[in-house]
């Protein structure tokens, strides 16, 4: 075996080693050219340059700086987001100087109702608040509890006889008050029979769970001042009518006197479709004191809830976190609005809180008690308002996420369950639970027509009712805007950057996420309206309240360091909840009434008991009907009288208004023209629409009354009322959304032109920009403006006996291959052959042409004008969904189209194809319905909301038009929905407010008016006239009773046919068109139904 081989000798020392030099090889430079640097890269490197120092900077700051410098930042993109435009506007003007995107974010073609920008500042806010939260030390994570069992006893069966009666008892409809005693009575010895398991079984202690008796005691002053708070101001008119909250008040008294029953159980209420079990919670304060009671009963929910509230937040995060918590909920502008207003929206709120608060006993205990009562408690939420629904939904959430579930056993989940199941059971067998559940939302009782428009809302109202709290355009039921005061918001944007950072570390970030975007859904997006509604959005205020304390708590712990750090974290939360209630009290009590759109009722019960509090009050009015209640409620019903206007000339005559205060309505001031300029100074009062609409006359002056009593009963008087300096009116909020935000450039752009011109301004102005087809054309006259004082006294109409039923005449429904979505116009071939269909609401016009017995679908007209990918988009300006009307020329073979969304009318040949645009103008705005006169030569478009119609040729040019103030003498007009002509040139109004059709010469001279019962202006009536037969007469659509009117043209004869046929369900008969038969084509919009009525030959005999 060979040895390895070894060295042998000793080590050369380091010393002895010599050093060798490295030899050095000369090198030869050779000259290369300079490279070109491109002009692209030095641009980049500049730009990276200028962008990065801010950064570069920053790293070079200290924390403290960083600390202010960031919380500068943050605060004012957190304005700019609520929409101030001292900062909006500069932050918005330096963004797209730098050419950042996303100045407004779009939905399809919609705008989301929010600041420039937003997105951006929403972002950086994040990271600033985000860089905060990192500073915060991790949570300590609990410890895990131990289980009990459950054992079934006898009393689970008879629990279960008494719940089979009393689901008998239910189903048979009767006992009402035995089924309410059973219920209660049987939820009471289950809730018995579970503590008593608890008590075998020892539940899991938690000494820390609920407070010591001290700081329980504070709790409970805190909950009844805010007691006090919201019910101090009960009586005040600010707070005396929205409108439908009386219906509440009188179902809840009803049960008092006997003559609504308490069927607690059932969802047949208010309206026939709100729980019954909130009429008998508010019935049960009524029996001293109603209108206090009625009151208490909503103020106590708020109050209470405060509670469960101020415990769960303090077990699940802390007691700082509780008490701002507590304070941000008990001031929620939504709180301290319904707090005010008895609607049943706000008892949802209870079971929300005081739910989760047992949910949260049931699982850290793993208790049979706790379980059975948040089951029950989540199942009676049921009953509440339809908001109360989502408890469930929101409790499953919770459970998911709790870090303890996994000890929570299922026999105690399990009886929980059932004992939910057959709580709201009753619930759930009501044979309209879908249909009551599915009209509160789009599925069913969306106000979108257009279903393909549902998808862009929902996704629109998500964002709107996600983001309410820091910006809302809209005012309603008494929440000033933004649904949150500023530090709320302030708060509540850090909360929610807290639960985005901490997600997936913290189950209490996940269940405040994921639970807040599941309610927003539901709360805003699918809702049946085209916002979300604060009847909704006032269910997420316990949910913004925690989420608006964990983020200040966090922000304050964040910034409160050093020795004092505990004083400084106090004096933060203090200075921060002292913020809150003060924004929040400023905003409701002092912001809210000066900029608040209140009713004409609220506004009357104002006067009356402000500025005429010791007067005797006369109210001349056939409307507000509701004063009469609210006389009685407000204490002044024995100084107030409402009388009808052909009663009150009588009384005047006979000097018994004398002394006292007589408030007009408008209608009625409309009687006597000119007797508004009789009102003095301050005495006009106007709804939220800031419309006139009573007008007060203190007849406390012996003088001003008989200067009254003279012009009223002679048209004249030599009384001169003085006049002070002009006042701006208060402009009040908006109620909804702004119609015609995307339509108003144009329309400014058309009156600088008039204005240039040097025309007079008004609504004919505009006429002198007419299309491109007929050229500019000279403004023609036509008819002046009629002034107030150009009208006679009261109009009587011309008398007619009582309509008789015309039996002879047959009505058939016409079969369509067509799907309709809102059909406005009907236009009928006079062979009859081809029918032409408006639809405003899809924005098409069909044609369809007759074979055999059904009209087929020949052609669909497209109203879009923009061209995209997969064919017309939908161009209309943003929440413009008005609908579109039609007239036939039967002669030149063409179909007119009234586009009002784009203030065009559009001329097509008989077969779809467009041939020009002959209008474009804005008095087409706001139209109801287009006619063509007999002679093909004029057109007449009415305008209700304008009181006006508008006359030009059939090439476009202008004729002239007539207007007039609102009132109901000869020739005034209010809302005038239809005008056409006879063989005559006259011409046939529908002046709908009024109730009548009143007749002009062609040169609009008064000459005669027929009563035809109560109308509307929308999918309003129509008229035809028929003078081809021995008594000519005309046939008006008669929406209220269903049926078609006739009345000869000389007054004297009426006949009525009801729109009744095989399997027809005609509810709103209105747009009309007639062949050469004289047969009746009449379109129902809501159904959608087609009918043709045909007449005998002659009908009027």
């Amino acid at each position: 075996m060979k040895k390895k081989a070894t060295k042998t000798g000793k080590p050369v020392s380091v010393k002895r080693k010599k050093k060798v030099k490295p030899v050095i090889e000369p090198v030869i430079a050779i000259s290369e050219p300079p490279k070109k640097t491109n002009l692209f890269i030095k641009l980049f490197k500049f730009l990276f340059a200028v962008i990065s120092f801010p950064f570069k900077a920053a790293a070079k700051l200290g924390k403290k700086t960083k600390m202010v410098l960031l919380a500068l930042i943050g605060a004012a993109v957190f304005m700019a987001m609520a929409g101030f435009s001292w900062i909006t506007q500069p932050l918005a003007a330096f963004y797209a100087f730098i050419l950042l995107p996303f100045e407004y974010v779009r939905v399809a073609r919609f705008d989301l109702a929010l600041p420039p920008y937003f997105t951006v500042n929403f972002l950086i806010f994040i990271l600033c608040a985000a860089w905060f939260l990192k500073q915060l030390p991790a949570d300590e994570k609990r410890t895990a509890e131990k289980q009990a069992g459950f054992k079934i006893g006898i009393t689970i069966p008879l629990v279960l006889v008494g719940y089979g009666i009393l689901v008998w008892l239910f189903l048979n409809n009767k006992h009402y008050m035995a089924q309410n005693i059973l219920f209660f009575a049987l939820l009471i010895i289950s809730g018995l029979y579970f503590a008593a398991l608890d008590l075998k079984n020892e539940p899991v202690s938690d000494a820390n769970a609920f407070p010591d008796a001290k700081e329980f005691g504070r709790l409970l002053i805190f909950a009844a001042v805010m007691l006090v708070v919201y019910m101090f101001d009960w009586k005040s008119w600010r707070y005396s009518f929205i409108g439908d909250e009386y219906a509440f008040y009188e179902y809840a008294k009803g049960m008092i006197k006997g003559s609504t029953l308490p069927k607690m159980l059932y969802e047949d209420g208010v309206y026939g479709y709100h729980p019954v079990w909130s009429s008998v919670y508010q019935s049960l304060f009524m029996h001293i004191n109603p209108f206090f009671g009625w009151k208490l009963s909503t103020a106590l929910i708020p109050a209470v809830s405060i509670i469960p509230l101020y415990l769960w937040t303090r077990m699940v995060f802390n007691k700082s976190t509780a008490a701002v918590a507590s304070v941000a909920f008990a001031f929620a502008l939504p709180i301290l609005a319904f707090a005010h207003l008895s609607h049943n929206n706000i008892h949802s709120i209870m079971p929300l809180v005081a739910g989760i608060l047992f949910l949260e006993l049931a699982i850290r205990r793993n208790s049979h008690f706790w379980t059975f009562v948040a089951a029950a408690v989540i199942g009676m939420g049921c009953y509440s308002f339809y908001s109360g629904r989502l408890v469930p939904v929101l409790g499953v959430i919770y459970w998911f996420f709790h870090p303890l579930r996994r000890q929570y056993s299922w026999n105690r989940i399990i009886p929980g369950i059932l004992l939910f199941l057959g709580t709201i059971i009753f619930i759930v067998i009501n044979p309209k639970f879908v249909d009551h559940l599915t009209m509160q939302s789009f599925v069913t009782g969306s106000e979108i027509s257009n279903p393909a428009d549902r998808p862009l809302f929902l996704i629109m109202n998500y964002f709107h009712a996600f983001f309410a709290f820091i910006y809302r355009e809209l005012m309603s039921h008494y929440v000033p805007g933004r649904t949150a005061d500023l530090v709320s918001a302030f708060g509540i944007f850090a909360g929610l950057t807290w639960a985005v950072v901490a997600f997936f570390r913290d189950w209490r970030a996940r269940f405040l996420l994921v639970g807040y975007a599941v309610l927003v859904f539901f709360i805003g997006a699918i809702v049946q309206y085209s916002y979300p509604p604060n009847t909704r959005l006032i269910f997420l205020s316990p949910m913004l309240a925690i989420l608006a304390a964990v983020g200040i708590t966090r922000l304050a712990a964040a910034v409160s360091k050093g020795k004092n750090g505990a004083k400084i974290y106090k004096g933060i939360l203090i200075t921060v909840m002292a913020g809150i209630i003060a924004s929040s009290a400023y905003k409701f009590y002092i912001y809210m009434p000066k900029v608040f759109p209140y009713t004409a009722e609220a506004v009357a019960v104002r006067y009356i008991l402000e500025d005429g509090k010791k007067k005797s009050i006369v109210l001349v009015s056939k409307e507000f009907h509701m004063l009469n209640l609210l006389s009685e409620l407000y204490g002044f019903r024995a100084r107030f009288e409402r009388m009808d206007p052909e009663v009150f000339e009588a009384v005047l005559n006979r000097d018994e208004l004398k002394g006292k205060a007589v408030i007009l309505s408008a209608s009625t001031a409309a009687m006597k023209p000119g007797i508004d300029n009789l009102v003095k100074d301050g005495k006009i009062l106007y709804n939220e629409m800031h419309r006139q609409i009573l007008f007060v006359y203190d007849f406390s002056d012996e003088q001003y009354y008989a200067a009254f009593r003279e012009y009223w009963n002679t048209g004249s008087t030599q009384y001169a009322v003085e006049r002070g300096p002009v006042k701006t009116p208060v402009v009040r909020g908006k109620l909804y959304s702004p119609s015609f935000a995307r339509h108003e450039p144009r329309r400014k752009t058309a009156a600088k032109i008039a204005a240039a011109d040097g025309k007079k301004s008004n609504i004919f102005s505009a006429f002198a920009q007419v299309s491109v087809q007929s050229g500019d054309q000279q403004v023609s006259p036509g008819f002046e403006y009629k002034p107030i004082d150009n009208f006679s006294g009261i109009c009587k109409n011309t008398d007619y006996k009582a309509p008789i039923p015309l039996r002879e005449a047959k009505v058939t429904k016409i079969k369509c291959e067509a799907e309709f979505d809102t059909p406005s116009d009907i236009a009928v071939s006079l062979d009859g052959n081809r029918m032409f269909i408006a639809d405003g609401m899809a924005y098409k016009v069909y044609i369809l042409e007759k074979q055999a017995d059904i009209y087929k679908l020949k052609k669909t007209i497209s109203m879009a004008t923009k061209k995209g990918v997969f064919g017309d988009v939908d161009d209309r300006p943003q929440d413009l969904k008005e609908h579109a009307y039609m007239e036939l020329d039967q002669q030149a073979g063409m179909l007119y189209v009234m586009d009002v969304n784009k203030d065009t009318i559009r001329q097509f040949d008989f077969d779809g194809n467009e041939k020009k645009t002959i209008v474009f103008n804005s008095f087409v705005h706001g139209a109801r319905s287009i006619a063509l006169s007999k002679d093909n030569s004029t057109f007449a478009v009415s305008s209700p909301g304008k009181n006006l119609l508008v006359f030009f040729g059939s090439n476009g040019q202008p004729m002239g038009y007539y207007a007039t103030s609102t009132g109901g003498s000869c020739g005034q007009m209010s809302q005038p929905c239809y005008v056409t002509f006879d063989s005559k040139g006259n011409r046939y109004v529908l002046d709908t407010i009024n109730r009548r059709v009143q007749v002009f010469s062609p040169d609009m001279k008064y000459i005669r008016s027929f009563e035809i019962g109560t109308a509307s202006t929308i999918h309003g009536p129509q008229i035809e006239i028929f003078e081809n037969t021995p008594e000519p007469f005309m046939a008006i659509s008669i929406q209220s009773t269903k049926n078609i009117l006739f009345i000869t043209l000389d007054g004297k004869k009426a006949r009525t046919v009801e729109m009744r046929g095989d399997n027809m369900s005609f509810v709103n008969p209105s747009s009309m068109d007639v062949d050469v038969n004289g047969n009746i084509y009449v379109l129902d919009p809501r159904t959608k139904e087609i009918a043709k009525v045909e007449l005998p030959a002659e009908p009027m005999k």
